[in-house]
Parts: structure tokens; C-alpha cells; sequence
């Protein structure tokens, strides 16, 4: 009782960092009341900031687990599940996968350090090694900036996608989060909805930009060789 009671306050607290958060209208097709609908955005939120303690993460799971609800994840009224508890099982899905995604670069970036300090401890760094590393970082520099040019280039038919990007790149400059997607909603004049599915364009169009840009860097040093 004692942890969910604190569990309670965490979430009240991260909860008055918010801003408001409305609940959006209920999108055509989903067959479900006011009163459900309101009440599992709320508790899939909740459940997202009990997990994660980030309200910035918690809106990110709620907006997967919506867009999933109109793509790979929809409910019917005819089935055995309650929407509320359909939308709980869609966002701890995420969370779980999510999770298991977090501790395998864990172990991948632990298992590099190790394998670095082992060869530090073997021979000193030469300054070809330090050369080629540090020239490692700028071809990194470089690919994310031209991913992300890339990225608008095929957005360019979508001027709130290139807004929300606009928003990332000034809170990334400023060292800040993006903001929630209610307040988010508020400063671009948009619907929530909007919000979320400009959000889901985003992703997809993001997981081919940088395959490509992958793709085309390494075809480039497979030429120079």
C-alpha cells in the first residue's frame, strides 16, 4: 500500500509539471463513450510516468500506443477486452519492448567500453588511432546532418511535420525537451490529433532517411576503397 501510495505522488508531481492536457475528440471508427475514452488517456499516461518517471517519455508511449490503436492495435467493442484495458496492454507492450531495446545498447555500449579499456591497457593510443577517432566523429556529425536534411526534404509536403521538426532542433539547441503534445498543440494552433499523427509521420518517414543515408555513406567509402 505504502508504494502505491507513492507511486500516487510521483505521479501528482510530474503531473503538476504538465501543462493542460486535454483529452482530443474521439477519432472516427472507434466505437467507444466520452467517459472510456477520457478515462484511458489519462491512465495510460499515468501508467507511462509511474514506469518511466519522465513525463516527456510518458507522452511518447501515449502517442505510440494511440497511433497503434489506429493502425496495428485497433479494439472493436465486439471483443472480449475493455478499451480501457485494451489501450493499458498496448502501452506496456511498448514499454516492454521499449525497455528491452534500452538494455541491449546498455550491454552493447558496456561490452565496447570494455573491450576500449582492454586495449588501452595493451598499448597507448597512437595519433593515427587518435586521427582516424576523431575523424569517426565528424563523418557522424555529418550523417546526422545530412539525415535531418534529408528528413525535410521528403517532408517538404507536410509544413506541420516540418514545424514539429523546427520545435525538436530549438529545444535540442537550448538543451531542453520537446514539449508535451497538448502544449505542443497550443503553440502551432492544431488539434492534439494532428499532434500525434504528424508525430507517427515523422518516425516512419525518419527509420527509411536513415537507412538511406547509412546506405548511401557506406556505398560512398565502398567506392574510395
Amino acid at each position: 500500500m505504502e508504494e502505491q501510495d507513492r507511486d500516487a505522488e510521483r505521479i501528482a508531481e510530474l503531473r503538476k509539471q504538465r501543462g493542460p492536457d486535454p483529452v482530443p475528440a474521439i477519432p472516427p471508427g472507434v466505437e467507444v463513450s466520452d467517459e472510456e475514452w477520457a478515462h484511458a488517456w489519462n491512465a495510460v499516461l499515468d501508467l507511462g510516468l509511474r514506469v518511466t518517471k519522465s513525463n516527456a517519455r510518458a507522452d511518447d508511449i501515449r502517442q505510440e500506443a494511440y497511433v497503434r490503436l489506429l493502425t496495428t492495435r485497433p479494439w472493436t467493442p465486439q471483443g472480449e477486452t475493455p478499451f480501457y484495458r485494451h489501450m493499458l496492454l498496448t502501452a506496456s507492450s511498448i514499454l516492454k519492448h521499449e525497455n528491452k531495446a534500452r538494455r541491449r545498447r546498455a550491454q552493447y555500449e558496456a561490452d565496447g567500453g570494455a573491450q576500449y579499456k582492454r586495449e588501452r591497457g595493451v598499448a597507448a593510443r597512437s595519433p593515427e588511432q587518435d586521427a582516424l577517432e576523431h575523424g569517426e566523429n565528424l563523418r557522424s556529425h555529418d550523417q546526422a546532418v545530412r539525415a535531418l536534411a534529408e528528413l525535410r526534404r521528403r517532408l517538404a509536403a507536410f509544413p506541420l511535420e516540418l514545424r514539429i521538426i523546427d520545435q525538436a532542433a530549438q529545444a535540442e539547441a537550448t538543451g531542453g525537451d520537446l514539449q508535451a503534445p497538448a502544449e505542443l498543440a497550443r503553440i502551432l494552433g492544431v488539434g492534439v490529433e494532428e499532434i500525434y499523427r504528424a508525430g507517427a509521420r515523422i518516425r516512419r518517414y525518419k527509420e527509411g532517411v536513415y537507412a538511406a543515408v547509412s546506405g548511401s555513406e557506406k556505398e560512398s567509402g565502398d567506392g574510395e576503397a
